[in-house]
């Protein structure tokens, strides 16, 4: 069952256009390569509207929080699990400062949305649901198989994406904890080599702050600018993340990944990725 929520205002003032130079930080954790640096003015915060949705699973309900502004982007910004609260931090201040929309996947604070459907409890990671063959597989792997559930977890897929513009390029905020998501595990002989198309580290940049994408011109950009990407392989293993529907329907996918605590570094990756889809 879906509800459209009311419309509220968060915030107001007039905007002041950052501008861009170079890319640097005094954090270790981020970039010390000085080649590329930038430095922002003084930015006035804008108007956010808020408007929620709401999908119902049985007793459980999740909805969507779409933040926008009247200032509008090429991009859309989205974080799908609900317990990583840095990437959702850093998309708010981010809109107030320069506008656009982003998309919050409300789900009392948790990561897997948990929920009792036909006498059976189930578990579903939203980063999963968003092709036919992942659901279907990762409903297998949990001995959870049935159509209709599955059916039920797709209208969900189906909710969330109807939200996105199907033209804007799509940027996924995602935080990881320490040695368990890092560009190291693309590299060959990673686990996830096999996803890989191209890939370049840095080797003067924390391995746990890199960004994954569907776009080969956005992976040779931030190639130019020293920044950790991953270039999606079209053939990698359907597994219903939002970047494998995305390599699906040719549409843009920038993933954003960083270490938790890692504020600074998700700032500078989301201003150089977005100061990229602008030009």
């Amino acid at each position: 069952m879906l509800i459209i929520g009311n419309f509220s205002l968060l915030s107001a003032q007039e905007n002041t256009t950052p501008v861009f130079a170079s890319y640097t930080s005094t954090d270790p954790t981020v970039l010390v390569n000085t080649s590329t640096s930038f430095a922002k003015a003084p930015i006035a915060k804008k108007a956010v509207v808020t408007k929620k949705s709401y999908f119902r699973f049985g007793e459980k309900v999740v909805s969507i929080a779409k933040h926008t502004t009247a200032s509008d982007q090429p991009y859309v910004l989205i974080s799908l699990h609900n317990n990583e609260y840095a990437a959702a931090e850093a998309a708010h201040k981010f809109i107030t400062e320069q506008g656009g929309e982003y998309l919050e996947l409300l789900n009392n604070n948790e990561r897997n949305i948990e929920f009792s459907l036909f006498d059976k409890e189930m578990i579903v990671d939203p980063n999963h649901i968003f092709t036919p063959k992942g659901r279907w597989n990762d409903l297998a792997a949990n001995q959870k198989k049935d159509y209709i559930i599955s059916q039920q977890i797709g209208a969900l897929a189906s909710f969330i994406i109807d939200e996105i513009p199907l033209q804007k390029a799509i940027i996924s905020l995602h935080n990881n904890v320490a040695e368990a998501a890092s560009i190291e595990l693309y590299k060959k002989g990673g686990a996830l080599h096999k996803t890989v198309r191209f890939i370049y580290h840095n080797p003067e940049m924390n391995p746990n702050d890199y960004i994954i994408t569907t776009d080969k011109e956005v992976f040779e950009k931030l190639k130019e600018r020293k920044v950790n990407v991953v270039l999606q392989n079209y053939q990698s293993k359907d597994d219903g993340s939002l970047n494998i529907f995305c390599a699906k329907t040719k549409r843009t996918y920038i993933g954003i990944e960083t270490q938790t605590g890692h504020t600074t570094a998700q700032e500078n990756l989301l201003n150089v990725v977005t100061d990229i889809l602008k030009k």
